[in-house]
């Protein structure tokens, strides 16, 4: 009888260890997952937001409009980075051999460009982790020319240019989206400009203005303040809605050129193999610019808007982009 009870007993507190065992793992399994969300403490040191693109650029502004709340929002400081070196293949590999700390990011529009261009040599996709979009931008491009040439509005340079092959001089950034717009343009207007390199938005203005190039598209905010002191003319916009700057401005899809519109995308990147916690952390952190009235009217005056997606909406509508690039690639063949 005793042995018996003996084996009751002993199963029962068998039973009771086994129980408070249990509990005590899955107390110690959700004291883990509280301490790994704990962890992710970002930023815990400055951040530096490499940007290929020059200082005062539409999207080094827009940068510097992002960090600037970034700062203020985590008490941490944020440093951008300008770096065009090798039309930003520099600044492309720099964040993509960084320590995947969350320190080092990236924020450009033209990395799918530039790869499916042959100016990069590595896929987007598997060399960096998508953190976000940035701001959108509602203002595009704008076809500039000198008032006292042969042409005064897009149908008569195209003839002049049809006329005279390899005459007009078209100044372009290498691999950037003006480059491929203008590419198009002359695919599908039949006319052969000679595109140079001519640098960013400001340096073809300058160009455009000293007689060194013909023609150039511009963004539409730095080319504005010259058409309207009669400096430049506009000859198309690549929007598909008339500017707001200028409503009487002919856009790219009125003059029966639909593909020439602007689709630049910017997104914020982070070295590939950075932790997934740590990605939703730095992507939550960006959700305030949305609501943040101060810089929403900074962005307005930059003519972008910010919209906040999760990483993987923010990678979703950046294939979509990739996708409008291949074509316009294709397009350009």
């Amino acid at each position: 009888m005793f042995k018996n009870t003996f084996i009751i007993i002993s199963r029962s507190a068998f039973l009771l260890i086994l129980i408070l065992f249990l509990a005590a793992c899955n107390n110690d399994k959700e004291a883990n997952n509280a301490s790994d969300e704990e962890d992710v403490n970002w930023p815990n040191d400055d951040v530096t937001v490499v940007v290929p693109a020059e200082a005062g650029s539409l999207i080094d502004l827009v940068a510097r409009t992002m960090t600037d709340y970034l700062q203020e929002e985590t008490g941490q400081a944020f440093v951008v980075e300008n770096d065009v070196s090798g039309n930003g293949t520099v600044a492309y590999e720099k964040v993509r051999n960084a320590k995947q700390d969350g320190l080092t990011l990236l924020f450009t529009q033209n990395l799918f460009l530039q790869y499916h261009g042959d100016i990069y040599d590595k896929e987007p996709f598997e060399n960096f982790e998508v953190v976000g979009l940035g701001p959108r931008q509602t203002e595009a491009y704008i076809l500039v020319a000198r008032p006292d040439e042969e042409y005064s509005d897009w149908e008569e340079l195209k003839e002049y240019a049809k006329a005279n092959p390899g005459e007009i001089t078209a100044g372009i950034q290498n691999g950037g989206m003006a480059h491929m717009l203008n590419e198009i343009l002359n695919t599908e207007a039949g006319v052969e400009m000679k595109m140079v390199e001519a640098g960013s938005s400001n340096d073809k203005i300058s160009g455009v203005l000293g007689g060194y190039i013909d023609v150039a598209f511009v963004a539409t905010q730095t080319g504005a303040q010259y058409i309207e002191s009669g400096d430049l003319i506009s000859l198309m916009t690549t929007t598909e809605e008339p500017s707001s700057f200028n409503e009487e401005w002919p856009t790219s899809v009125e003059l029966g050129y639909p593909d020439v519109v602007n689709v630049a995308m910017v997104g914020l990147f982070a070295p590939k193999g950075t932790d997934s916690a740590l990605i939703e952390e730095i992507n939550k952190t960006l959700a305030g610019l949305e609501d943040d009235s101060a810089v929403q009217e900074q962005l307005e005056k930059l003519v972008s808007v910010y919209e906040h997606h999760s990483p993987d909406k923010a990678e979703q509508i950046l294939r979509e982009y990739e996708e409008i690039i291949i074509n316009g690639y294709e397009i350009m063949d």
